[in-house]
């Protein structure tokens, strides 16, 4: 059987990938429909928690409402996004949600309202003169470059 590491809430950093956690959903907000460079795309968000904190969540596609108030979920694959200087957790296509145990992670009123920073001074790397990269043709550009 496979070992998995599961990392504590506490603990995510900006742009970390490949992300397990176990965590309790302490609240859900409804669906909701937004424009993205990729067409229009589905999502909804809730507060997880562990016994270190908790974390914004964005769960796209078909993970969008699949979580409700007070369940244990086993997430494998997430990632993590900065959004208006807010650290974010992320589940999408390539993510996996299952049900946890009751007993996996603390009740809701026992939660830390703790939530993962990134540093004071953190700023994404968005490439040559602010702007955002992408990797084209063996090589990165900058969105003014293509």
């Amino acid at each position: 059987m496979e070992d998995v590491r599961y990392t504590r809430i506490i603990d995510l950093k900006p742009n970390m990938e490949l992300i397990n956690i176990t965590a309790r959903v302490i609240e859900t907000k409804p669906l909701k429909k937004i424009q993205t460079s990729k067409g229009e795309r589905t999502l909804s968000e809730a507060i997880i928690g562990d016994e270190t904190g908790r974390v914004k969540t964005i769960l796209w596609g078909r993970h969008a409402g699949n979580v409700s108030e007070g369940d244990v979920i086993k997430i494998n694959n997430a990632w993590t996004t900065i959004f208006k200087g807010e650290l974010q957790l992320n589940i999408g296509s390539k993510s996996v949600i299952d049900k946890g145990n009751n007993d996996e992670a603390p009740e809701i009123n026992s939660i830390p309202n703790q939530y993962p920073k990134a540093k004071n001074n953190y700023r994404p790397d968005t490439g040559a003169r602010g702007s955002r990269k992408s990797f084209r043709g063996g090589r990165f550009q900058t969105h003014r470059e293509r």
